[in-house]
């Protein structure tokens, strides 16, 4: 992937780690579109689906914490399973 691409994802990332959940998502969830197409085969292959597991990696967490700070009822066993992944 390219500078560009990387640079949205660490910042992405820094979003996540300061509580940003929606700016973290609004980075990170155009990146998945940027790595279509999945080419035929070699190691961009490989890169591509490297990439796509880290994105949406970030993503699931992403939208677990956002899920436990828009659910309080669940509080309790959202907080847990958001704690068991980290």
């Amino acid at each position: 992937m390219d500078a560009d691409f990387q640079e949205q994802y660490v910042a992405a990332e820094q979003a996540y780690s300061a509580s940003e959940f929606a700016k973290a998502d609004e980075l990170a969830r155009p990146l998945l579109g940027q790595l279509e197409p999945l080419p035929a085969s070699g190691a961009e292959r490989d890169a591509t689906l490297a990439w796509r597991a880290f994105v949406a990696l970030l993503l699931g967490h992403i939208h677990l914490s956002l899920i436990h700070i828009s659910e309080p009822t669940r509080l309790g066993m959202i907080s847990y399973a958001v704690f068991c992944l980290k």
